[in-house]
């Protein structure tokens, strides 16, 4: 709430690191940085998100926690 008030975007950084014995050599791993709207991440390039991105077969979704909004991924249904 204190970066909304100040008009700053917050951002969240998710990466996906496997256990040693699972990497292959010069592989890419995945990673994604979500952001909301406002000051501080103008010099970056971004897609916009509508509803539910999914990202390693797992879906970001909100829900209503006690009156407070939580974010949190659960596995799709495929």
């Amino acid at each position: 709430m204190v970066n909304k008030r100040a008009g700053r975007a917050s951002t969240l950084f998710a990466a996906y690191v496997p256990p040693e014995e699972f990497r292959v050599e010069n592989e890419r791993l995945p990673w994604m940085l979500l952001a909301t709207p406002g000051e501080g991440v103008e010099a970056e390039r971004w897609v916009d998100v509508v509803d539910r991105p999914v990202w390693l077969d797992y879906q970001l979704c909100r829900h209503n926690d006690a009156g407070e909004v939580r974010w949190t991924w659960r596995r799709t249904s495929e």
